[in-house]
């Protein structure tokens, strides 16, 4: 955010993931030459919190223009939303 890190929020995060994919080819991106080519869109992968990203950056696409969607969604061991979060089981660590 233009005010710092501290003012930085999820949406931010969110917009500018949304312009990173769209800047790299929106809906698709032309791969090979000659008769192989073919067309195939970007794809959006994270983790842990950026996994939760990535999933709302596809859901941007999916909701803006549905023609502009990813070609695949990787998230490894993605955070979940807010209210899931709250819900999750304690985290234990073993000695």
């Amino acid at each position: 955010a233009a005010n710092g890190l501290a003012a930085t929020r999820f949406a931010d995060h969110v917009a500018q993931g949304t312009e990173a994919f769209d800047a790299m080819g929106g809906p698709a991106l032309d791969v090979g030459r000659g008769p192989d080519r073919s067309h195939v869109a970007p794809a959006v992968i994270g983790a842990s919190l950026g996994g939760l990203l990535a999933l709302a950056v596809a859901a941007q696409r999916s909701s803006a223009q549905p023609s502009a969607l990813p070609s695949a969604i990787v998230l490894v061991n993605p955070l979940p939303p807010s209210p899931l979060a709250a819900n999750l089981p304690p985290f234990a660590v073993d000695g």
